[in-house]
This record gives C-alpha cells, sequence and structure tokens, in this order.
C-alpha cells in the first residue's frame, strides 16, 4: 500500500479537510470511507452528556478522562455485511464472526491541544471496556488526529473472552500537513490491505490491525536501512584514529549517529531548526555546496554541535579563539552569511551532558593524538577528516532522507502505551547491533564480535520489576510479612495495575517505600546500549509517582543529600532543588543516587548516556521566550556511567589508601561535577580532578623514600652493637623485614598509580579495573545487580581465558563462558543484607560440566531464588537457550528456588503463567532440573535403583 499514490493523496485530501472549516463528523466520515470502512449503521450525539448516559456506572475519576470533550459527532459500527460486499470472489461470501462481532469507530473532538498519550490510552481502554466489541477512536484536537487502538488477547482464565493490554496511537497526524510516516501506516490499515492477507473473521482483521500497527517491524525495517547507510559510511568517510583500538572509523560514525538521533529528537520537541537538514538551505548558506564535499559537515553540523548545543548562548559566535574552539563558531571562510547563520542557531539551547563535548585535546603529547573530532580550521588538519555531504542528501541513501521517511516521538512506550513512530528505546535496537559491527566477518549479524544481544522489552520490564520489587521487599519488610509486601511491591511496580493511593499501602508504608527508593542502588556492569538502566529509571520514577505524588518524601531525603546538590553548603541551591524535583527532578535525582552502570565499550557508555539525556530532555516542557528555551542543561554522566572491566577488582590491599584525605576532595569534585552547568564550571571541576590526583602521584613517589630511611635505621642499629656475629644477625633479620614490607609497598605503589592514571572524563579510555568505591562512591555494595553480560566462550578466546584465569574467580573454568564470571561477580557486588542480582544468560551452565564450579559455589553462598528456561526465541538469530536467573543474599539454609520452563508449557507465555511454576532440583554436582513433585519422585526412585550410563561397561559416551 505504500506504492499506492492514489490512495495516499485521496488520504491526504481527506485530512486537510479535517482543519477546513466543515464538519467534524462528515471529514471522519470521508476518511472512514477511503479506508474502505462504510458502513450505515451510524449513531449520532448531540452533546458528549448524551454519549455519557450509556456508561451510568462511571466513577468520578473515570468521568474525569471526558472533562475536555467538546463533541462526539458520531459512532460507526462495521459488521459481517458490510466487510462481506469488499471480499474478493475467491473467498467466501460470509465473513464469520468468532470472539468479535464487529468493529466500533467512535470519533471525539476535545478541547485540550496538548492531550498526553497516558491519557489518551487511559480513555481508549476504558471505552474499550464499555464495550463487547473492539473500539477504535479517533481523537480530534488542535488540527490534530489521533488514532488509538487497545490491543485483546484471550484470557487466561476463559478462552471464550478477552482481556485489554495495551493501547497503541498514530498520535497527532498534522491534519494541515500530514507526515508521510502517517499517510502511510493509514494506507497499510485499509480493508482492502487486510482483506489481500486473506482474513476471515473479526478477530483476523483485528490481528491484522494489531500486526500493522506493531512497532517490531517498523524499528527493524528503519533499523536495515540505517545499518546499510553505517556501512556506506565506514568505507566513504575518512576519520583521524581515535586511539581505542581497531573499529576507529566505525566508532566514528556511530558517535556521529549518536549526536544526530539525538539532535532529530531535540527538532521533533521543536529546539532545532528543521532547514538545518535541508538541502535548499545548505546550498544557501555555504559557499561551495557539493555532493563530495565535507564544507557541510564542518560548517554546519561541527558548529552545531561544539559550539551550539555545547556552548551557552551568550558565549557562543565568530571571532577570537579558544583551547579546541571553545565557545567560538569555526569555518567563516565556508559561510556565506555568517550573522545570518548566527541568528538560525540563536534559539536552540544549550544542553551540556558530554554528548557534544569535542573530542579533540589540546594537551596530547603526539600532535595526531590532538585530533578525534577534528574541529579546527587550520590547513593541516583539513586533510585528516573527509564526511562527504552525499550522505547526508542523497535521496535514495542518505541519512536525512532515511530520518524523515519516519515519525519520530520523544515519549518511550511504556507496557500500556506506546505511539506508531520511532521512540528513544529503539537507539537500543540500533546501537546494541551497531555495537558489534566492528569485525566485518560479523556483520551479517552484528552480534557475535562483543558477545551482545539486544534484550527485548518484556525481558526486561520483567527482569526489572522483579528485581527491584525482591530488593525493596527486603528493606521495607519485616521477616514476618515479606511476601505480602513482595506481591504488593510488584503491583505497584507494574505498568498496567490501576493504582488506587490507600489501596495497596497505608500512608506509614508508603512513606517508607519512597525512602527505600531514594536510598537504593542499582548496576548494570556491562550496560551495552542501556536497556536495564532506562527500564529502572522508567519503574522507580512510576513507583515514586504513585507512592509519593507530592514529593513530599523524596524532597526531604534530597535535602539529606549534599550529593544532589553543586554546592552542598548553599541553602539557596538547596531550596531550588527542592522546588525542582517533577517527574525531571525525579529522574534527575534517581540517575544521580540510584542508577549506575559500567561496559568495556566507551561507546556503550556513550549510547546509555544518550538515552538518560532524551529521558530527561522528554521530562521538559519547551518555552521559547524563556532563557535557553525553558530547557535545564542536561547533567554530567562520567562518573555514573563509566567505561571499564567490570570483572576486574582492586585488591583489598588498597583499602587503606581511599581513606586519603585527597581521595575524598576528588570524590567531591566528581559529585559537583555531575551538576556542573556550564563549560567553565566543567573545566574547573575536570582541572581540579586533574591536580588532585597529580598531587596524590607526587606524594606517592616521595613515600617511596621511606625505603633510604628504613635501611639507614637498619645500619644505625647495627653499628651500635659491639658484637660482629650479632650485627649480622639483626641486619639479616631486619633485611628480611624490609623485603616484605618493600613487596607490599611495590603493590600497593602499583595499585594507587592505576588508580590514580584513570581519567573519568576521556570519553575514549577504559579502565582496566571496576571498583564501585572509587569510582561512585558506594562502598556497601547494590541492592540490585542487573543485566545482559556478554556470551563468549574462553575455548573461542584464548587471550581472554588468559586476562580472567588467574582474577581470582572460583567459577572460571577455561571451557566455559565468560557470563559464568559475570555472575560470581555480580554476586560479589551486592550489598550484604539487601542484595538481589537478576541475569539474562545462556542456560548451557545449568547442565554441563563446566557449569558445575558455579553451580556449587552458588549453593554454597547465594540462594537462587527464581529461574526461567527461555529457550532460543527470546533473541533473533541467537544459537543459544537462554535463562532469566534471580539470587538473593543467603541470610539462612538454603530455601528451594522457583522455577519454569517455557518449553513445557504449550503456550509458552511470557512472563510464565502461575500454574506453570514448580521447582528447582539444585544440586551443584548433578544438573539443576526444571520438575514437578511427582517428576522428582520418580527421578529419585531411578537413581535409587539404576545405574548411570557412564558406569556401563559395554558403551562409550562422549
Amino acid at each position: 500500500m505504500v506504492g499506492n499514490s492514489t490512495l495516499i493523496r485521496q488520504l491526504q485530501e481527506d485530512l486537510t479537510s479535517f482543519s477546513n472549516e466543515g464538519s467534524i463528523k462528515d471529514a471522519a466520515i470521508r476518511l472512514l470511507n477511503t479506508l474502505g470502512y462504510r458502513s450505515k449503521k451510524r449513531r449520532y450525539f448531540g452533546s458528549v452528556d448524551q454519549f455519557l448516559k450509556y456508561f451510568p456506572r462511571l466513577t468520578e475519576r473515570q468521568h474525569s478522562n471526558f472533562k475536555s470533550w467538546t463533541d462526539v459527532p458520531f459512532i460507526v459500527q462495521i459488521t459481517n455485511e458490510e466487510i462481506a460486499q469488499k471480499l474478493s470472489k475467491d473467498q467466501t461470501t460470509e465473513f464469520n464472526s468468532r470472539l468479535d462481532k464487529s468493529f466500533l469507530f467512535i470519533v471525539v473532538e476535545t478541547s485540550d491541544p496538548s492531550i498526553s498519550r497516558t491519557k489518551l490510552a487511559e480513555t481508549t481502554r476504558l471505552i474499550n471496556r464499555c464495550f463487547k466489541m473492539p473500539v477504535i477512536l479517533l481523537f480530534y484536537y488542535d488540527n490534530k488526529l489521533t488514532l488509538s487502538v487497545a490491543h485483546r488477547e484471550p484470557s487466561r482464565r476463559d478462552e471464550n473472552r478477552q482481556v485489554l493490554t495495551k493501547v497503541t496511537l498514530i498520535k497527532d497526524i498534522d491534519t494541515k500537513k500530514p507526515h508521510r510516516a502517517h499517510l502511510e501506516i493509514l494506507g497499510e490499515l485499509s480493508l482492502d490491505m487486510m482483506i489481500s492477507s486473506k482474513v476471515s473473521n473479526f478477530d483476523e482483521l483485528y490481528n491484522k490491525w494489531e500486526e500493522t500497527l506493531a512497532l517490531e517491524p517498523l524499528n527493524k525495517k528503519f533499523y536495515k536501512k540505517l545499518f546499510s547507510w553505517f556501512e556506506t559510511a565506514t568505507k566513504e568517510c575518512q576519520f583521524p584514529d581515535d586511539g581505542a583500538g581497531s573499529g576507529s572509523a566505525e566508532r566514528h560514525v556511530i558517535r556521529l549517529i549518536t549526536r544526530i538521533l539525538f539532535v532529530w529528537f531535540l527538532k521533533q520537541k521543536g529546539l532545532v531548526p528543521e532547514n538545518l537538514f535541508e538541502e535548499k538551505y545548505v546550498k544557501k548558506t555555504l559557499i561551495n555546496h557539493c555532493a563530495d564535499s565535507t564544507d557541510y559537515y564542518r560548517a554546519i553540523l561541527q558548529n552545531l554541535f561544539f559550539a551550539t548545543l555545547n556552548t551557552e548562548i551568550d558565549k557562543r559566535g565568530f571571532g577570537g579563539s579558544k583551547p579546541n574552539g571553545d565557545y567560538q563558531y569555526q569555518y567563516q571562510n565556508l559561510i556565506q552569511d555568517t550573522a545570518e547563520f548566527e541568528k538560525n542557531l540563536s534559539k536552540i539551547p544549550f544542553v551540556n551532558g558530554g554528548l557534544f563535548d569535542c573530542l579533540d585535546q589540546t594537551d596530547a603529547k603526539e600532535a595526531e593524538d590532538a585530533l578525534i573530532d577534528v574541529f579546527n580550521e587550520s590547513d593541516e588538519c583539513m586533510d585528516k577528516l573527509s564526511v562527504p555531504s552525499r550522505l547526508f542528501f542523497d535521496k535514495s541513501n542518505g541519512l536525512f532522507e532515511i530520518l524523515k521517511h519516519y515519525k519520530f516521538t520523544v515519549e518511550e512506550s511504556t507496557p500500556l502505551d506506546r505511539e506508531v513512530a520511532l521512540d528513544p528505546e529503539l537507539l537500543g535496537l540500533v546501537f546494541e547491533n551497531l555495537l558489534a559491527a566492528y569485525n566485518s566477518e560479523t556483520r551479517k549479524s552484528a552480534r557475535n564480535a562483543t558477545g551482545s544481544f539486544y534484550t527485548p522489552r518484556p525481558v526486561v520490564e520483567y527482569m526489572v520489576q522483579n528485581a527491584l520489587a525482591d530488593a525493596l521487599a527486603k528493606i521495607c519488610a519485616n521477616s514476618s510479612c515479606h511476601q505480602s509486601w513482595l506481591d504488593r511491591l510488584r503491583k505497584l511496580l507494574d505498568y498496567s495495575f490501576e493504582f488506587n493511593e490507600g489501596e495497596l499501602f497505608d500512608a506509614e508504608e508508603r512513606e517508607k517505600i519512597a525512602e527505600a527508593i531514594a536510598n537504593i542502588k542499582t548496576l548494570d556492569p556491562a550496560v551495552g546500549s542501556g536497556a536495564f538502566p532506562i527500564c529502572i529509571l522508567q519503574t522507580l520514577t512510576l513507583a515514586l509517582r504513585r507512592v509519593d505524588p507530592d514529593n513530599k518524601e523524596l524532597k526531604n531525603v534530597a535535602m539529606d543529600k549534599a550529593s544532589y546538590t553543586s554546592d552542598s553548603s548553599s541553602h539557596g541551591t538547596r531550596s531550588k532543588r527542592r522546588e525542582e524535583i517533577s517527574d525531571y527532578g525525579r529522574k534527575l535525582y534517581l540517575i544521580q543516587n540510584a542508577i549506575f552502570g559500567a561496559d568495556i565499550q566507551p561507546i556503550a557508555c556513550q549510547i546509555t548516556k544518550l538515552r538518560f539525556f532524551i529521558s530527561l530532555i522528554l521530562e521538559q516542557d519547551v518555552d521559547q521566550d524563556s532563557d535557553n528555551s525553558g530547557i535545564k542543561p542536561l547533567p554530567n554522566l562520567e562518573t555514573h556511567i563509566v567505561a571499564a572491566d567490570s570483572l576486574l577488582c582492586l585488591s583489598p590491599e588498597i583499602d587503606d589508601f581511599f581513606k586519603n584525605k585527597e581521595i575524598r576532595k576528588l570524590r567531591e569534585d566528581r559529585k559537583q561535577y555531575f551538576l556542573a552547568k556550564t563549560q567553565d564550571e566543567k573545566l574547573k571541576h575536570m582541572e581540579e580532578d586533574r591536580k588532585l590526583r597529580n598531587s596524590l602521584q607526587d606524594k606517592l613517589n616521595r613515600e617511596k623514600e621511606w625505603k633510604s630511611k628504613a635501611e639507614q635505621e637498619i645500619e644505625d642499629q647495627v653499628s651500635r652493637l659491639p658484637n660482629q656475629e650479632d650485627q649480622e644477625a639483626v641486619k639479616t633479620h631486619r633485611n628480611k623485614d624490609l623485603k616484605k614490607e618493600e613487596q607490599k609497598w611495590e603493590k600497593l605503589f602499583e595499585l594507587a598509580h592505576m588508580i590514580l592514571d584513570w581519567d573519568p572524563y576521556n570519553q575514549n579510555g577504559c579502565s582496566e579495573w571496576f571498583d564501585p568505591k572509587y569510582m561512585f562512591g558506594v562502598s556497601s555494595g547494590f541492592d540490585v545487580v542487573i543485566g545482559n553480560p556478554p556470551y563468549i566462550q574462553f575455548q573461542k578466546d584464548k587471550g581472554l581465558a588468559n586476562k580472567y584465569c588467574n582474577a581470582n574467580f572460583d567459577t572460571f573454568k577455561r571451557s566455559g563462558d565468560i557470563y559464568q564470571i559475570f555472575i560470581e561477580r555480580g554476586c560479589k557486588l551486592l550489598n550484604d543484607k539487601n542484595g538481589v542480582l537478576a541475569y539474562i544468560t545462556s542456560n548451557s551452565w545449568l547442565k554441563t560440566n563446566y557449569g558445575k564450579p558455579l553451580r556449587k559455589w552458588l549453593i554454597q553462598q547465594y540462594q537462587p531464588i527464581r529461574l526461567i528456561e527461555m529457550g532460543k526465541d527470546i533473541f533473533e538469530s541467537a544459537i543459544v537457550d537462554t535463562s532469566i536467573l534471580f539470587v538473593a543474599n543467603r541470610s539462612e539454609e538454603f530455601k528451594i528456588c522457583d522455577a519454569v520452563d517455557t518449553d513445557r508449557s504449550p503456550e509458552k507465555l511470557f512472563p510464565p503463567a502461575k500454574s506453570d511454576w514448580l521447582t528447582l532440583r539444585a544440586d551443584g554436582h548433578s544438573p539443576w532440573m526444571i520438575m514437578s513433585s511427582e517428576e522428582q519422585s520418580i527421578m529419585d526412585k531411578m537413581k535409587s535403583v539404576g545405574t548411570p550410563l557412564k558406569e556401563w561397561n559395554d558403551i562409550s559416551i562422549y
């Protein structure tokens, strides 16, 4: 249908008829007729009140959903009689009914020009509950149209009933100038398209609607086009080596895509002018513009990135110079009218956050090392960078042409509502795959090189909700009511649960939950594209909104945390912070205090930070008449999402070093850096960081003089002894002690220098170690450690095996996989009292010989509390069976672990139904098996009377 230009033109005319002076009813009928949904079964209403008379049992809260409604022009019903007329000759002339007997289309006019997606979804779900058949709503407001569909699925309890799940919306269709993506998706919903798919009943027709509105095919289609562009760009662009090893060109292009996509979301909020991405504007702005030139990338995109988005508005402009070109526009000689160029950029807000930091280094020892972004107009730099403008404007495969083909939304999808558009979640799909594309041999799957997989959203949500519920229950409950807390917290953290204040928790309990959330600590040690940290942010924000709607408790805790202010001594700053705590404030607080992450790939950390930035931007209202367009500058996440090898920890011997007062100053400086809002502030903290580390280095070097002093003391002591034999004995004894002390100090010096060499502000660097106490100031461990660690077999990577074989892992096996030691490391990072680990990994360790050390270690040291065997279907193109494991710290003897094998369920539901859960036969030596009590009894009998196959003499088993 995308290619049906006649239908697209007709739909465009139909939509514009909404904006023309006339009847909304006539415009809606015209649109539905074009889509093929014609019917004489219509009902007209004189007012909203007359419509609501049909729903006398609505509560006061439910009635509030209709306050902004101004008219309900009509309802039209589509039955099998209307559909039968459209059926082709080779189909049956009867359109069967089955569960759904018909469709209803309801047209609504509302006075709210900025009605939220959440409100639209709530209303759609409410209306659908009042009817026995599916209801599709068309909301009209402020020259925009939203089509809203509630998804239905068979009830697990009664197959003859349906239950409502999420709501999908085609939101904010501009009736004056419809986006072509909206026109195409409407065209695909036409009845002709549906019937061409051989649907034969209303259930199938509605399922086809859901299939057409699904986001997954849309995201995959987008990624396919973007990946094709990515491959072209890495071949045609030229960048200097970024110094981070192989894959430099790929990293440069990924960094470019990251910046462009963030700008695209800003453009969607009206914060960046659209003409910057129009070739018509470019031709007027640049002195020379051609397909092979880099002038567009240099003069427009680099000035947008580094001298606009990363520079305060009052410090922008041409002329003068500062290190790295800070605050100054470059390439004046490439632009026709610089005054007009500056004017076009003048309303773009300063966003901060580090995403648009220029990575060129003025203090590099070698000139070559200084250039990464090459934001420099000197002649010697011009040859080091080539980014042809055709990569952006080519009509068939230009990046901007690809992006313009799709509708973007800055709102993140939730389990309850989603928009048919590309939202920030798609970044996970895009970047998780691009990150693994460094190796040309694995580009087809784009995963195997780093063992990365994109974890599907339903799995992420399930793991996050249950891990947080487990941890919060441990914090809030006493031993006698733990299960009650756990059950209620799961509902609190579930988007689909209709939460009413006071229904689940009393006031004292809500206060306790808010305080627990305000103090919780979570970690993803392999963040990838940030799926788990972002889901934690959304889930905890939802919980705080429910239990602390006025932010009373969060304000109180925030006031007590000096780390939440950029100036802990300033009462005025603290008071301002209190006022800022809204959903934006909740998220900012949680990002600073509750959510931490690490990844061995620096570019992965950049992508995770990008997703946090978008999440914060979407919570802010644009006001072009206010300072910085009403946008609060983003926080700096360099010390919260770190590039590090999270498997390697520091020796405990370094603990005394952390007590140094300079270390405390270093931590405080990094806390204050988080909220630094200007380049000057950031540079001041970075310089203070460098000075403190240099001071500590000098102090360590001075302390090395202890040896010569100790040797002199020995000589003095020996010289005072009259007997030569006594002198030799004392000298030998003291020198042995000196040797031990020397070895201890040498190790301490080595560790200390390694720590001080780590520069958190180097966006291309990666620490060879990970220490949350030093990096994050988290000394008591994490309440939740969660993620999808990489899957890399040590047998296939001998270098990796050699790296970790002597790293003091109890569960390491050369025949095993890296995710096994990720499980051990994750458990050791838990808070001793409340910690919960949740990982999704391969399930091979449950039954193989190389998994025996991990099975045994878990049983002896920790408490596995939940296990789900998922099979192969969870990851597209994956060849391994996966499992989800939840582990808690053990407070007493090992308890039974709940477990489920989704392959055993005929429906393969996720999350699994309560009736599918069994128990785990957890034995450290034998394979872990999920069995019912009857199966366990049979297995016990077989073992008691039978002989294992491996003990048979006449057969051989590989």
